[in-house]
């Protein structure tokens, strides 16, 4: 089967394979869904993937760098 053909089959939609979210600014994205389904523990995407460099003061803060390091970093076009 080719990709378009594999994600139509029944057990692909009985399973929630491909789900669909809005993302601000883009309007909506069909992602897959996690896999493994759990009954005490139901996961599900609840959010689109991160834009370009959105998290990336999160990254930095949290391996250590300071908020002026990371403002240097900006200045210098680095991030």
């Amino acid at each position: 089967l080719d990709l378009e053909a594999a994600l139509d089959q029944p057990q692909i939609k009985h399973r929630g394979t491909i789900t669909s979210i809005t993302a601000e600014g883009i309007g909506e994205l069909k992602l897959f869904n996690l896999t493994a389904k759990f009954e005490k523990t139901p996961g599900a995407v609840k959010t689109p993937p991160p834009k370009l460099s959105e998290h990336t003061e999160d990254v930095l803060r949290g391996i250590g760098y300071t908020y002026e390091e990371i403002k240097k970093l900006r200045e210098k076009k680095i991030i």
